[in-house]
């Protein structure tokens, strides 16, 4: 049954569009439970508002956590706090402790489970061939396609739209944005592109972050030697400046040290 038109509005296509904007699910506010729970991803902590979030199954968490996630406009924002929330879930479950010096690519490693990122690529592609299938006269096509026919763009740089995030998408998985819906006219073809475009897709990005930490390591290692000179009399540590002397004297005293007798 469709939705009727709202007051002062013109067609019932319109009434479709203010109920998809209202349904709308964006990324870091998510309903765990309609009637109690609500989960919030948002500053440096997940805050669950109803006393406390068990994680039984990291199955189900992830699809809730992720619902939606096909018509998302993401930005490297709503990454990272997803991607942060992800790896608190994995730390708790696997019992790793941030003394333990462990990187997130090694913890995904470890629960043998791809990133959020990954998994937010994978099921919109698999959408976007869903939607290309369709029939024409399907909403979510006429959505997908269609274009404004008038009106004017507000000075500044654009919002980003969900065919950019679809077209990034694509450049990421190695698939071609021009010739995609040749692809995605087989179903099963589509699904294997977009899982093996998925998995190269993690790849190439853990080896990125790997060489990214192994050259900041390397150039950590080859920087030049504290001076002898700048030695702290309360735990005999190299500092670099005189500055960072002082200032590493003051940290030690007030953690309760002492000049040896």
């Amino acid at each position: 049954m469709k939705p009727a038109a709202r007051p002062g509005q013109g067609s019932v296509q319109e009434g479709w569009t203010a109920e998809i904007q209202d349904s709308r699910v964006l990324p870091g506010e998510i309903y765990l439970d309609r009637s109690q729970t609500y989960f919030s991803v948002s500053g440096d902590v997940a805050t669950d508002f109803s006393g406390g979030l068990k994680c039984q199954d990291p199955e189900k968490v992830l699809t809730t956590l992720l619902y939606g996630s096909e018509t998302w406009v993401t930005y490297s924002s709503h990454i990272r706090l997803l991607e942060r929330l992800h790896q608190c879930c994995l730390r708790t479950i696997l019992q790793i402790h941030w003394s333990d010096l462990v990187t997130n690519v090694e913890v995904l490693e470890q629960a043998e489970i791809p990133s959020i990122e990954a998994l937010i690529a994978k099921s919109q592609l698999r959408w976007a061939g869903h939607v290309f299938r369709m029939k024409d006269h399907r909403l979510p096509k006429i959505a997908m396609y269609g274009e404004i026919r008038s009106g004017h763009r507000y000075r500044g740089a654009p919002k980003k739209r969900y065919k950019d995030c679809l077209k990034k998408t694509f450049t990421a998985c190695n698939i071609d944005h021009q010739n995609w819906s040749d692809y995605a006219a087989d179903r099963s073809a589509w699904r294997l592109i977009s899982s093996k475009g998925v998995t190269l897709f993690e790849e190439t990005r853990r080896d990125t972050i790997k060489d990214k930490r192994s050259r900041r390591k390397a150039r950590a290692a080859s920087a030049v030697s504290p001076d002898p000179a700048f030695s702290c009399r309360l735990c005999s540590r190299a500092c670099r400046s005189r500055i960072g002397l002082f200032s590493h004297e003051r940290s030690c005293r007030q953690r309760g040290h002492s000049l040896p007798s």
